[in-house]
């Protein structure tokens, strides 16, 4: 049995925290608790040292051959959801789900998400928060924040918390 990869990919001024998050989980090695662990990859997406806030820079660890391979693509929280994410990880983002890849994203990266156009229209949580962007388009006209894909329905707001 080979193990789950699960990639990360960081942009220039991603918040620390929500990067360091995942890595504690997939990146330590608890064969122990479970075998074959998860091989886990940090990627940068762009070109040289990947700046994070506050003041931490990245360096390629992995090739990035290890996003198209990855079963789990992990994006931590942008930098402002006010402002368009990179282009270069919303392609990256659209090409994953295309390949059925399994995609989690952390805090604020549900708007990378929703840039690439896998969520359907759904928004951010509203829970004890004011909504901070307007309504982003659904892919297909549905109001109804249903994300459709092949022959299966998923209702988002239904399947929160899920595996």
């Amino acid at each position: 049995m080979r193990a789950h990869r699960v990639a990360m990919a960081l942009t220039p001024g991603m918040p620390i925290f929500e990067a360091a998050v995942p890595c504690m989980i997939f990146g330590v090695d608890r064969s122990h608790v479970v075998s074959p662990w998860y091989e886990f990859s940090i990627l940068g997406i762009g070109d040289g040292p990947v700046p994070l806030l506050p003041g931490f820079h990245f360096h390629q660890t992995a090739p990035n051959s290890d996003l198209q391979r990855a079963d789990t693509l992990i994006v931590p929280a942008c930098l402002d959801v006010h402002e368009a994410p990179p282009p270069e990880l919303v392609d990256v983002v659209r090409s994953a789900y295309r390949r059925g890849t399994r995609i989690l994203s952390i805090c604020s990266g549900a708007f990378v998400l929703a840039a690439a156009g896998i969520l359907d229209g759904a928004g951010p949580p509203r829970t004890g928060c004011r909504r901070t962007r307007p309504p982003l388009p659904s892919r297909d006209g549905r109001p109804d924040g249903a994300l459709h894909r092949g022959r299966q329905r998923h209702h988002l707001r239904r399947h929160r918390g899920r595996h």
